[in-house]
């Protein structure tokens, strides 16, 4: 196996998420997105790594479709780990766009205060959380 060392690595785990857990209605033999797609494909001049950017967010940009893009900051990078992960896979749109619409229902009808929602504090963050805070106008 490539890489055996970095198995337990913390810090490659971010790269390995699990699709299912965001959607657990996805059958599990169809892991088209974040870990499954890269397999042993790698390059750490060009991968972003979430745990060592306190800027990660300001790499991506969203529509209000949920699609994922470059910002423009290093876009050669985040172009890179958009297709490196499959974030821009229609399924992982798909599933954003219901989070996105579901708060976006919640505020309107006055059930759910998105600031307090969307509060970095929080010991657990929503599903999308910083795209939801960039939609929101909140990062």
């Amino acid at each position: 196996m490539q890489y055996a060392s970095l198995t337990f690595e913390f810090t490659n785990l971010a790269v390995s998420c699990n699709g299912f857990e965001i959607e657990p209605a996805l059958p599990p033999s169809s892991p088209d997105f974040c870990g499954h797609p890269k397999a042993n494909a790698f390059d750490d001049a060009l991968f972003l790594h979430p745990f060592e950017l306190p800027d990660i967010e300001s790499f991506f940009e969203f529509d209000v479709n949920c699609q994922i893009s470059s910002l423009g900051k290093e876009p050669s990078k985040s172009d890179y780990t958009i297709q490196l992960l499959s974030l821009g896979k229609e399924t992982l749109r798909e599933m954003r766009e219901r989070q996105y619409l579901l708060i976006l229902d919640e505020e309107q009808m006055g059930r759910l205060d998105v600031d307090a929602y969307l509060e970095p504090s929080q010991a657990e963050l929503p599903k999308f959380f910083s795209m939801l805070r960039q939609l929101f106008g909140l990062s």
